[in-house]
């Protein structure tokens, strides 16, 4: 594991010290993968693997970062999942969601109680109400919301 501006160690629950970064916070339920990164200022809790990067005062709550996932500076990512190479920007807000792989979430978004798929892409400042579903490929427009148990789909779908 990497710590940006690294002078400190701490007890964690699958190695026996780790480094973090100052004026951070590490929870001790933190699983960090040997390659992921966490800047200063973030604080950090759940499971983290390999090459993923959360970036400065970024706040990943009882959260799962999958490989090579990112979250970026004052995202904040609370009791969700985020897939394998997916992006949550600067200033998201993801909260009890699951967001799939190869994903990015645009600067300010909110989803909330929701599930993300596979490729997708959601715009700045877009939200996504609580039950609602984006199924793999789809896109929600900069600025869009998708009502509570809402339903968008790719236009490569078909709907039986």
């Amino acid at each position: 594991m990497h710590f940006a501006d690294t002078e400190t160690l701490l007890h964690s629950k699958n190695r026996s010290y780790l480094n973090y970064p100052r004026r951070g916070l590490i929870e001790d339920e933190l699983d960090a993968g040997p390659r992921s990164t966490i800047h200063e200022g973030a604080t950090v809790s759940g499971v983290v693997k390999d090459f993923a990067k959360i970036g400065a005062n970024a706040v990943v709550a009882g959260s799962r970062l999958s490989y090579s996932s990112e979250v970026e500076p004052y995202a904040k990512v609370s009791d969700s999942d985020i897939g394998n190479s997916s992006i949550v920007l600067e200033g998201a807000e993801i909260d009890s969601s699951t967001v799939g792989n190869d994903s990015e979430i645009g600067v300010r978004s909110k989803i909330d109680h929701s599930r993300v798929g596979d490729a997708v892409l959601v715009g700045s400042w877009a939200i996504l109400k609580n039950g609602s579903i984006v199924t793999d490929g789809a896109s929600v427009a900069t600025g869009e919301t998708i009502p509570t148990n809402g339903v968008r789909i790719s236009e490569h779908q078909t709907v039986v």
